[in-house]
């Protein structure tokens, strides 16, 4: 599998975003990253596998380790770091990095994004069973989220 996954309307629930687990690193290849996974991911889970890979969609993501430019960015709002994915109301929020992390990654001013469809979030797995892609950093929201009633 190469190749954008084409955009779609993400169709994922609150509860499923809550369930998501969230690496904060740095690579010396690659520079700051961001892993999003799932602990029930695996070949033949395809309720948690279609969620992971609607949330790539909505992020722009490509299937691989290529790491192709994002047309979305990753937000820092207040000290709050998320990810919009195109729900209507729900971002993936990020937590709370280190100190390290953030520091770096307001220096580069891009993060590598990558979702895992392994249970164990390794991101030096076979390319169909990962998507990537690279964001910069956006320090404000867009006008579109106070219409949604959305925050990070």
């Amino acid at each position: 599998m190469t190749g954008i996954v084409e955009p779609k309307p993400a169709s994922v629930e609150p509860e499923f975003l809550n369930e998501l687990l969230v690496h904060r690193g740095f690579d010396q290849q690659y520079g700051p990253l961001v892993m999003l996974w799932h602990r029930e991911s695996h070949p033949k889970n395809h309720g948690v596998n279609r969620r992971l890979v609607s949330i790539a969609s909505g992020l722009g993501l490509c299937w691989g380790i290529g790491f192709p430019k994002m047309a979305r960015p990753i937000y820092c709002i207040s000290g709050i770091w998320c990810l919009d994915f195109g729900h209507p109301s729900e971002t993936v929020a990020l937590g709370v990095p280190s100190a390290v992390w953030e520091v770096l990654t307001v220096h580069t001013g891009r993060v590598l994004v990558a979702v895992s469809l392994e249970s164990s979030g390794n991101p030096f797995m076979a390319e169909d069973r990962i998507l990537t892609g690279r964001a910069r950093v956006a320090y404000q929201a867009p006008s579109s989220w106070s219409r949604l009633g959305r925050r990070p």
